[in-house]
This record gives structure tokens, C-alpha cells and sequence, in this order.
């Protein structure tokens, strides 16, 4: 067991208790139900670990409260080396300087690798000697770091910081969360059931015509291709369990050393298929590892010099199990006054669909775009529309900022329905 270091770590930059719960079932499957939780207005860090241990990140979080700083700290022959930039957690490590072979070891001449610049600017504590090595690293007791010997600081300020002790996460997120949403987002979110009216009608809209040749009567519906849109899973396909598969990628992703998403597409071809696009670009990145990676999660991987592209189907399911004659105009009004509510500098844009249907009913597309996006956007995306006529068509993300994981994103959904209620 680790003296410091939380045996996972996991970043909810969507601090929603249930987003976090969700992390929390993931954490219990690993028998890690023990740990603590560090906030700030970015999200939330889950540090999870055995029980009855102690971590040193949450305390370092709170005494540095924004400030970039990188704590060194030896005991005996064990090493604890931690790291905060831009006021986010950004990675700890912890080993032996007696075993060569510490993953952790690899994983912090990979992180040197990745972050020379920032090393090299950001105050540094050690509880042991620093020398200059050369004018681009020191020495910590005979360990060889890519820091500034002119950005050491005292050891003293942290010599009184206790560890926090593991408490039991699903205890202390009971004890400890508290509402993200204000007032007019839980007035928006209760007008779910004031739409409940329109969903299900009793009687299907039919016209009978009788064949007085053969007295054979045919029974016509003119809504059977907006039952198909919505029950056969082939182009109304729900929006959930896509965003999520797509966050859960993200996360797993994350990850990866030297490695970096700097693009997501993912498309409804129509046919009851979906598929994900991933570019990542690499510095100093294995290709082992991300082939690994591509084979967890079945994507088929094609590597040219910095870049990766990785593409897969994903999981899609219909909509409903049954249908109804939804108000397109409504839950066009709806979605538009949630996203803009939740969001920030929305762009709601509603595009007449080019296909083919009935003149009693019609498609229509939803163009919506986010100039700022989170990856826990997807969870928190995904649970607005659970439930609603909404089905998925395009989703596209780019990163705009990789210290805050910061994305432009734009996410087309269609609406199947009528024009009137009558």
C-alpha cells in the first residue's frame, strides 16, 4: 500500500453528485471505497485508496490554494513527488528509489518528458538538500529532477501539514456535496412532467377505407414512419448511453501518457450505426500503449508520425418503445431554454431536415453549440435529454484548452413530431 499516494485518481470537472456517484460505482468495483475529495470551482478529484491510509495531494490542494507548486518529500528509501499547475491536480507519484523497475518511476520520467517547461518555472519544496546539477536540473538527495535550483522554497511551510486520513467516499460525499444548480435550474428542470401530456396518446391516428368490391377493410397510419423513427432504433437513436460511452472513452483516454485527444467526431449514419472518430496527437507517447488502448476498446487504429486516428462503433438503442405525436415547436422552445440556462454563450439553431417524411408529420434538426465544453458535459447532456423525443445525429469536439480539458463542441439532435396538436 502506498505511504502518501492515492492508489487512483479520478478528475469530475462536472461537480454533480451524480457524476460523481458514477465514478464512486467504478472506484467500488475496483475495492476502492475509501479516499477523500478535493474541490475547487473547477470540479472535484477524487483521491480513492485503501482504508486506513493517509494522502498527502488534498492537504498540498488546500495549502497551495491555486498557487503552482511541486512537492518533493523522502522518507527512508520511499519518494512522494507532487504536482499542481494552473490551480488543477495535475499528477503524484510515489516509489522506491531502491526499484528500478517502479512503474511509478517510468510514469515520472514520462510526466518530466511532458511538462520541462513548467517544471523548470514552478516553486519547488523538499524536505532534503538541492544542488544544482546544471543550469536545467537539481539534485535531491542523488535523484535528478528537470528543476530550477533559483525556484526552491522552504520546507518549513509544509513541515506542519498532516496527511488527510481515508474516510469512506460514499460517507463523506453524502456529508460534504452541496446544490451546483441555483433556483431557475431546478424551476427548469421540474417542468419535465408538464410535458407528459404529449407523449404517449391512447389512440393511434388511423384513416379505414372499405374496398366495396371485396368489403376488405385496410386500416392506413399515417404516423407508421414516425413509430419506426422512434422504436426501431435505426435513425432515432437515444442520446444517453452514446454521450456516455463517449465521456467513459474520454476518461480512459486521459490516461495515456504523451498522449492527447485533440478531436472527437461521432455520427448517426442512419442505419442503426454509430460511429467515433479520435485524433490524438502524441509527444513522446508510446505507441504501445495506445495500441493497448485501441484494442480495450475496439478501435481500429491508424498511426502517421505525431498523430493517431482511432475509429469504432458504438452501442446505440431506440429511443422508445412506443411513440407519440410530439410537438416539434415545444421541444425545440424546451432544450433551447435548458441548454441556454446551463450553459454559457450557447448557439440553439433549428435546421429543417432534407429527408423525406410524411405530410402529417416532420424531422427537424437541433444545431447546438457550446464554445466552451467539458468532457463531464457529455454525463450532464446526456441525463437533460433521458427521457425526451430527442434523438442523436452528430457530435463533434475540439480542444481548445488541455490545463482545464476545455473544448468547443457541437451537437446536432433531430426531433421527430407535428407541426400542431391537432
Amino acid at each position: 500500500m502506498n505511504a502518501l499516494k492515492a492508489t487512483k485518481t479520478v478528475s469530475v470537472l462536472a461537480a454533480s453528485a451524480s457524476a460523481i456517484r458514477e465514478h464512486l460505482e467504478d472506484l467500488k468495483s475496483l475495492q476502492l471505497e475509501h479516499g477523500a475529495f478535493y474541490r475547487n470551482d473547477a470540479g472535484v478529484v477524487i483521491f480513492a485508496s485503501e482504508e486506513n491510509s493517509t494522502l498527502f495531494a488534498p492537504a498540498l490542494l488546500e495549502h497551495f490554494d491555486g498557487r503552482d507548486a511541486i512537492v518533493v518529500y523522502k522518507k527512508d528509501e520511499k519518494v512522494y513527488f507532487f504536482a499542481t499547475f494552473n490551480g488543477n491536480f495535475i499528477d503524484e507519484f510515489e516509489f522506491s528509489i531502491t526499484d528500478s523497475d517502479s512503474n511509478d518511476i517510468e510514469r515520472l520520467r514520462r510526466f518530466c518528458s511532458l511538462y520541462p517547461s513548467e517544471l523548470s518555472s514552478t516553486p519547488f519544496y523538499s524536505n532534503v538538500n538541492a544542488e544544482a546539477a546544471d543550469e536545467n536540473s537539481v539534485l535531491l538527495d542523488g535523484i535528478e529532477l528537470p528543476l530550477s535550483i533559483e525556484r526552491e522554497k522552504g520546507f518549513q511551510e509544509l513541515k506542519s501539514l498532516k496527511p488527510v486520513l481515508a474516510s469512506e467516499l460514499e460517507k463523506e460525499l453524502a456529508r460534504t456535496s452541496t446544490s451546483k444548480f441555483p433556483l431557475k435550474r431546478l424551476l427548469l428542470l421540474s417542468v419535465i412532467g408538464f410535458f407528459s401530456y404529449l407523449y404517449f396518446p391512447a389512440d393511434e391516428p388511423v384513416e379505414v377505407v372499405a374496398d366495396g368490391k371485396n368489403r376488405e377493410v385496410k386500416v392506413i397510419n399515417h404516423y407508421l414512419g414516425l413509430k419506426h423513427f422512434y422504436t426501431d432504433g435505426k435513425r432515432g437513436v437515444s442520446p444517453k448511453p452514446i454521450l456516455r460511452d463517449v465521456y467513459q472513452q474520454l476518461m480512459s483516454a486521459k490516461q495515456l501518457r504523451g498522449w492527447e485527444i485533440s478531436e472527437v467526431k461521432v455520427v448517426n449514419e442512419g442505419d442503426g450505426q454509430v460511429t467515433e472518430y479520435l485524433v490524438l496527437t502524441s509527444t513522446y507517447g508510446l505507441v504501445a500503449e495506445l495500441t493497448q488502448f485501441a484494442h480495450k476498446g475496439k478501435y481500429n487504429l491508424n498511426v502517421s508520425g505525431s498523430e493517431a486516428f482511432l475509429a469504432r462503433k458504438i452501442y446505440s438503442e431506440s429511443i422508445y418503445n412506443s411513440y407519440g405525436r410530439f410537438h416539434v415547436g415545444t421541444f425545440h422552445n424546451w432544450l433551447s431554454s435548458a441548454t441556454d440556462d446551463l450553459w454559457d454563450d450557447v448557439d440553439y439553431a433549428i435546421i429543417p431536415s432534407q429527408s423525406e417524411t410524411s405530410s402529417r408529420w416532420q424531422i427537424s434538426e437541433a444545431e447546438i453549440t457550446f464554445p466552451i465544453f467539458h468532457p463531464e458535459d457529455l454525463e450532464s447532456f446526456g441525463s437533460l435529454l433521458k427521457g425526451f423525443p430527442y434523438s442523436f445525429s452528430y457530435l463533434e469536439m475540439k480542444a481548445i484548452n488541455p490545463y482545464v480539458d476545455a473544448w468547443e463542441a457541437v451537437v446536432k439532435l433531430e426531433i421527430a413530431g407535428v407541426e400542431t396538436n391537432a
